[in-house]
């Protein structure tokens, strides 16, 4: 066995077209395909036909990649890759058959994502640096295990169902596997390149949500007699809110970008349009946190990079200038395509409601919760039948949500996890700490209004956040080269 791996490793160091390989796995070119591949699949429902490929290039990365931090890409942006047709979890139209009601496409698509993870299992083993690695990544293991058993326990209240527990399991593994399998071992070798490498998988991110909600308003026919149609926007594994959640996360890493690559101006046109994206979501859940982020990245923008009074003036009239002309020019058409958003104000949507049930469900059963299925059997009017693996319908405010499935354990559990990683990470601040954080910060106040947290693809992006916090936390010399 020694001597298979010793020769395996001295292939993949020695051979030309297996160097060619990894410097195209660890490219951003990779991550940008991924991406390109995953908004074909979804606009044009062709997941039989993405799902080989994309599964083909994670075998790919980790056959020849000593580390594993291509791989990122697929796990991060394949949840994204299901169709308004295909999808398994948000489908209005029930009545329509997808691909995924057939035996053979669920086992199809179960032999394709599972050949990755054992593709992972073999590059662990062959590549030996890994277990110095680990061993640096188990510092995070007592929040992470707090956590663990917070999320396992909590919800035993009146009646601990399986798919309770399967849930649990699924959400917090997730998380535990990412932090632990990547914090180090996928950046091994430039520590430097971290947080440009995330800036730019979150600038993917940002391409592939605007796309497709571009795409939803061809295909849903969501302008309807001129007006938008709110509830058309969605796809297979989101809704408008997920969409805004998601472009809002990535302002973060955008601003970045500014601030230390020559050419801001690409950025700054970048921000432009993730701004257009989000106005499109009808979100205002995602609105509000964009306009904070906004006014924070800016003001810390002129600071950092020292910009001239007068050329902050001169460039936010002129803005501001183009946004008046445009309404004074089509106010009528603006305020007849929003008038559904205009209508809604300041309404709560039928939060308040939710609101009270989570609390009644937490004060009936407060120390383990009542499970996160709890709005299955409190709120039919809201059912939406999804995937039965996942709740289909959650608190829309983290606390509440913490507090009613999983009581004051999980609870504690959560501000612990986090405490444990900030206590570890935040003992030398740096720029790249401070955005991170940011992001985290984001993530949580977006879900004071919305249910970004025990979705199992805004966890994954913690996870990545949490990731970036792990690797700066080291100095570049205890670095594994």
């Amino acid at each position: 066995m020694n001597n298979f791996i010793d020769r395996y490793q001295n292939f993949i160091n020695t051979n030309s077209i297996a160097k060619k390989i990894n410097t195209f796995c660890n490219s951003y070119l990779f991550m940008f395909i991924i991406g390109f591949l995953v908004v074909i699949s979804n606009v044009f429902a062709i997941e039989l036909f993405c799902f080989p490929i994309i599964s083909l290039l994670g075998v790919v990365t980790l056959l020849f990649s000593k580390d594993g931090k291509p791989l990122i890409s697929i796990i991060l942006l394949f949840l994204m890759s299901l169709s308004y047709k295909n999808g398994l979890s948000y489908n209005p139209n029930f009545d329509i058959p997808n691909i995924f009601d057939k035996t053979w496409v669920i086992v199809y698509s179960a032999i394709l994502i599972g050949i990755v993870p054992l593709t992972a299992i073999f590059n662990f083993i062959v590549f030996r640096q890994y277990k110095l690695a680990f061993k640096k990544s188990l510092m995070f293991l007592p929040g992470l295990i707090a956590l663990g058993v917070a999320y396992v326990l909590g919800g035993i209240g009146p009646k601990y169902t399986p798919n309770n527990l399967l849930f649990s399991l699924s959400n917090i593994l997730m998380i535990i596997g990412l932090v632990l399998y990547f914090s180090d071992l996928a950046f091994l070798n430039k520590k430097e390149d971290t947080m440009k490498y995330i800036s730019m998988f979150m600038v993917v991110t940002l391409l592939v949500i605007s796309f497709q909600v571009i795409g939803i308003y061809f295909i849903n026919d969501v302008i309807v007699n001129g007006t938008i149609d709110k509830g058309q926007i969605v796809t297979g594994w989101g809704i408008h809110n997920n969409f805004a959640g998601y472009i809002c996360l990535s302002l973060p890493f955008i601003f970045y970008l500014m601030v230390k690559e020559e050419k801001s101006w690409i950025y700054f046109l970048l921000i432009i349009f993730a701004g257009l994206t989000t106005i499109l979501t009808m979100s205002r859940n995602g609105l509000l946190i964009f306009a904070i982020e906004i006014i924070i990245g800016l003001i810390a923008y002129i600071k950092i990079k020292k910009i001239k009074r007068k050329t902050i003036l001169i460039s936010a009239l002129s803005l501001l200038g183009v946004f008046v002309l445009g309404f004074a020019i089509f106010h009528t058409q603006i305020i007849e395509l929003f008038n559904h958003f205009i209508e809604l104000g300041f309404s709560l949507n039928g939060r308040d409601e939710l609101y009270k049930i989570a609390w009644d469900s937490f004060l009936a059963n407060p120390i383990f919760g009542s499970g996160w299925f709890v709005f299955e059997t409190t709120t039919p009017d809201y059912y939406i039948s999804p995937n039965p693996f996942s709740p289909s319908f959650k608190a829309h405010n983290i606390i509440l949500q913490i507090l009613s499935a999983t009581g004051i354990v999980g609870l504690i559990g959560f501000i612990y996890y986090n405490y444990d990683l900030h206590i570890k990470v935040f003992k030398k601040n740096s720029f790249e700490k401070t955005i991170l954080y940011f992001a985290i910060l984001i993530l949580m106040l977006s879900s004071i209004f919305d249910n970004f947290f025990f979705d199992y693809g805004f966890e994954r992006y913690l996870g990545l956040f949490y990731i970036g916090l792990s690797i700066y936390h080291y100095d570049s010399k205890e670095l594994i080269n």
